[in-house]
């Protein structure tokens, strides 16, 4: 007889099946699926029921300890998991992030107040899942300056502009879902009519748009004519901007020529449009940015992707930001009128990788048109990167890996085997891939890149090496390749006691070779490494603020991410007019761009002048661990 369980209560018997051995309370299985402890009780006694006459698997409980499933059988139980049939698209309804969306689709679709009732029978969930749920839905409605309001005997509404939740509805994805599935043939040639539609008319207006810049151009247009056709309208008053006379005559065409809605409904519409389609030929019109700006510009960008590992280089909005930023900044550097930021400080302190990435811009400014960019520059360049980095998004429904390896299939097996061990449950996708074959791919659309290769050429050094037969050091960079920082201790592994050192010095110079010094006896240090300290020093100091200094290489160098401390007993002058108590020589590893998540860790200390200060009043390494370790308890 085949066992039949639901999506979720698969999901629970496969996470007891893979943390067996102990067992789990009800309130460890609710926060793990996103739902209440008295839903995960009720599964549970689902579970055990369709499963109570299979010998491979027991299902056992203790009041005082939880939850354990037992396997009598291994390779039985296996195969039975196998088996388990799959559920119908209803019940995906089962797991907390589909019915995320479906509430924010049912609030977000309606102009007036969606009872509480509803909301749970549409779902089939209790009262105490569904305030779980609304509690993570207000949590994104805020993102997008939009509240989710509730009224006794009405229920729940979401307030706020319309514009705002058409940005909700297409940056979480919900616009998918607006769509009934047995319509997608109908919206693919929707899509499809939209395409010659624009193309007409912006031949017929001899206005120039890139294909990726059309494609999200018909997104937003696709959005906008569900939202029409649904009665929700843009508040007048709304669009502040002025589009253009030449973008608002063709948004004006394009609206006209999709919907039947009456011309005087849709002037601000056609505004907002216009706005938009501004927005986006900007992005192939500059004006004033010359071809030579716009090929130093991208060639700097290659480069950053080189020594850094991370690709800027297809991220629109940062290209165009650079660009028009760089116009009137080579007008002030040919007259040397550099602006002055008097935010310096705090950007140097918030934004600590973005700064070292809008230095070695400078570098290439320098190199490129022989005019030293100053601090205050660099900073406002800090403010693109850092809005870049924060556009690099990973996948959240599981990890996409890719290895590149000149291996057989079948040599790669201990391997496949170790990373699925390893990452069973974050993976969504292992691929391996010939580097002969990488052209054919996209390493862009996976979430880490990995190599048993020694030359890494084809990705540019964006590959982390690892090798045939992975070893726990193997683990570490992968898990840091993949996840980032994801803990405290995580964080407080890339301190050692031997790398930790308090004392007297004389000067900066004795600081840095002490510590470069302490560094080279646990780890193997490029004969470029103190030569690139000293050149990222020469290029802009570290020093951060509230007496911390944290000098570096000008790019990743070393194959492990490591912080050497000094604490000195006296001050000693960094700049001639700095001062500095605590030192941290700081290293990130090479070619893993997470492995920069470290600095915002780093950053929250020197903010902190009372961590500061407790530090300097017992200066020893357990007690610099014990204050790191409180004020990054704030983070996780």
């Amino acid at each position: 007889m085949a066992i039949v369980l639901t999506q979720r209560q698969q999901g629970l018997l496969r996470w007891l099946a893979e943390n067996g051995g102990q067992y789990h309370s009800a309130a460890t299985l609710a926060a793990a699926h996103g739902i209440s402890v008295r839903t995960v009780k009720s599964e549970i006694a689902a579970i055990r029921l369709e499963i109570k006459h299979s010998p491979a698997l027991e299902l056992t409980s203790l009041p005082s300890k939880g939850y354990q499933l037992i396997i009598h059988d291994p390779p039985q139980a296996a195969a039975l998991l196998d088996r388990m049939q799959k559920t119908s698209q209803n019940t995906a309804l089962n797991e907390q992030p589909i019915r995320i969306k479906t509430v924010l689709l049912n609030l977000l679709d309606h102009s007036g107040y969606v009872r509480k009732r509803k909301l749970q029978t549409q779902l089939n969930i209790s009262d105490s899942t569904l305030y779980l749920d609304l509690k993570a839905v207000r949590k994104i409605l805020n993102k997008y300056n939009l509240e989710l309001a509730y009224r006794s005997g009405s229920g729940y509404r979401v307030e706020g502009r319309e514009t705002d939740k058409r940005t909700c509805l297409a940056r979480e994805d919900i616009y998918s879902m607006m769509e009934e599935a047995h319509e997608t043939q109908a919206n693919l040639k929707r899509i499809t009519d939209l395409k010659e539609l624009l193309v007409e008319i912006f031949l017929e207006n001899e206005y120039k748009i890139s294909e990726v810049l059309l494609e999200s151009l018909i997104l937003h247009l696709l959005l906008t004519l569900q939202r029409i056709e649904r009665g929700y309208f843009i508040e007048a008053g709304t669009t502040k901007r002025n589009g253009g006379e030449k973008e608002t005559r063709i948004a004006g065409d394009i609206l006209r020529r999709c919907t039947s809605v009456p011309v005087s409904r849709l002037s601000e519409e056609i505004n907002y449009l216009a706005v938009n389609l501004r927005g986006k030929r900007d992005y192939d019109d500059y004006s004033g940015v010359s071809e030579e700006i716009n090929a130093f510009i991208m060639d700097s960008l290659e480069k950053i992707h080189v020594e850094y590992g991370v690709d800027f280089t297809r991220s629109i909005d940062l290209k165009i930001a650079l660009a028009l930023h760089f116009v009137p900044l080579l007008s002030r550097m040919q007259n040397n009128r550099q602006l002055k930021n008097v935010l310096l400080t705090e950007i140097k302190q918030t934004f600590p990788f973005a700064f070292d990435i809008a230095n070695y811009f400078s570098l290439l400014i320098d190199d490129h048109y022989h005019v030293r960019i100053s601090e205050d520059e660099a900073a406002y360049f800090t403010l693109y990167f850092n809005y870049g980095l924060e556009n690099i998004t990973m996948n959240s429904e599981g990890k996409k890996i890719l290895v590149i390896s000149r291996l057989k299939p079948s040599e790669t097996i201990l391997l496949r085997q170790k990373i699925d061990q390893w990452f069973r449950k974050q993976l969504l996708q292992l691929d391996f891939v010939n580097p002969l074959d990488l052209s054919r791919i996209d390493p862009g659309a996976y979430d880490a890149l990995f190599t048993t290769e020694t030359k890494d050429t084809v990705t540019r050094g964006a590959a982390v090496r690892i090798s045939l037969f992975p070893s726990e050091k193997d683990f570490a960079k992968m898990n840091l390749a993949i996840n980032g920082y994801d803990s405290v201790d995580s964080i407080l592994s890339r301190f050692s006691s031997d790398l930790f050192w308090r004392g007297q010095a004389k000067n900066r110079q004795e600081i840095v070779a002490r510590l470069i010094a302490m560094a080279s006896r646990s780890y193997h240090l490029p004969k470029k490494f103190e030569e690139l300290v000293l050149e990222r020093e020469k290029l802009s100091s570290t020093y951060f603020g509230s007496q911390v200094a944290m000098p570096h290489p000008l790019y990743p160098i070393t194959a492990q991410t490591f912080i050497a401390v000094a604490v000195l007993d006296k001050p000693v002058a960094w700049t001639e007019d700095q001062k500095v108590r605590i030192v941290l020589l700081v290293s990130t590893e090479m070619n893993n761009p997470k492995a920069f998540q470290l600095w915002p860790y780093l950053s929250s200390l020197i903010s902190s002048p009372q961590q500061i200060h407790e530090i300097l009043r017992e200066s020893t390494y357990e007690n610099f661990i014990a204050v790191f370790r409180a004020a990054l308890l704030d983070k996780f």
